[in-house]
């Protein structure tokens, strides 16, 4: 039988899609801080840019980057938690915005494809440091970010107390030779409680068990 195989292509968004960055924003008006909204869209524009994932011609999933010490990202509480989290100066990090993707492709992994440009992109801007948010209320694949790298920091209320998970990672860190951990702590996800405090005590999540539960170390 055979098997048919999407072939999707990233390509940087300009004025001419803002149609499609106006629909990318809406899916987070129900925040209650929208930090790509259309009134942030110039700054983003201007600090950093847009990019989608396309299937053909229909675009599948959008995210944006910014520079985390633009004014519209320095000068808010996420700016601040930032600083305090990671303790690096915003000009080493690359913010990694939102990625939205479309639910009809729902268990698509498009967050390999995407962190490479999100690392080529820290390349070219010298930075060294990827940060990834995500509201805590929108469903998260944990298990990509973590196989990408990533590390979650905190859960912490950004803006006007909106929770979103914190992810960071260096840019030069080899996926493929992670070392083993003998200080391994095991949280459900859903202990919301428990895993904010074993971030606050200098732990991170790196990884999940075959039981979903979150796999930290310091």
């Amino acid at each position: 039988m055979e098997k048919e195989y999407n072939t999707f292509t990233v390509r940087r968004l300009f004025v001419e899609d803002l149609p499609l960055i106006e629909k990318y924003s809406q899916y987070y008006d129900n925040l209650f801080f929208n930090p790509v909204s259309r009134e942030l869209l110039p700054d983003i524009f201007l600090n950093g840019a847009f990019w989608a994932v396309f299937d053909g011609q229909i675009p599948v999933a959008v995210t944006y980057i910014l520079a985390a010490d633009s004014s519209c990202f320095s000068d808010t509480g996420a700016g601040w938690h930032l600083a305090d989290l990671l303790g690096e100066t915003a000009s080493h990090c690359l913010l990694c915005g939102y990625l939205w993707t479309d639910g009809k492709y729902s268990g698509t992994d498009f967050y390999t494809p995407v962190v490479k440009l999100w690392l080529m992109q820290a390349d070219r801007r010298n930075k060294n440091i990827l940060v990834h948010f995500v509201p805590a209320q929108m469903k998260t694949d944990f298990e990509s970010l973590f196989y990408n790298g990533f590390q979650l920091m905190a859960l912490r209320g950004l803006d006007n107390l909106v929770p979103h998970w914190l992810f960071a990672r260096n840019t030069e860190i080899e996926t493929d030779r992670i070392p083993a951990y003998e200080d391994v702590k095991t949280c459900p996800l859903s202990d919301t409680k428990e895993l904010s405090r074993l971030c606050e005590k200098g732990y991170r999540a790196f990884d999940m068990d075959v039981d979903k539960n979150l796999l930290f170390r310091r």
